[in-house]
């Protein structure tokens, strides 16, 4: 690998910089050797050296799920079917009855 360098801008939270540039100091690197170790191990094994898991990934998984489910239903049917169009709430069923 030639020692030719390239300049990358990005943005990042910087919160998140902060907080990783304090570990990674810690440790004795830097955001730059830090990034440069990660695309080496992609270019290296010819993948993401680890699986990203994080609450926003989980949640648009879960999200995509509960689409699929509702898009079995079809809410005025659906409920109108269940009990004669009886629920146990009287709210809702002075509110089912009117849009009937």
């Amino acid at each position: 690998m030639n020692n030719k360098k390239s300049n990358v801008n990005m943005k990042i939270d910087a919160d998140l910089k902060n907080n990783a540039e304090i570990l990674l100091d810690s440790m004795g690197l830097t955001l730059t050797s830090a990034f440069n170790i990660l695309l080496k191990e992609i270019v290296r094994t010819g993948r993401y050296p680890f699986v990203p898991t994080s609450s926003i990934s989980i949640t648009a998984n879960k999200r995509q799920e509960d689409i699929k489910q509702l898009s079995l239903f079809s809410p005025v049917t659906d409920l109108s079917v269940m009990n004669n169009g009886k629920t146990n709430d009287p709210e809702f069923n002075i509110w089912l009855n009117g849009m009937q």
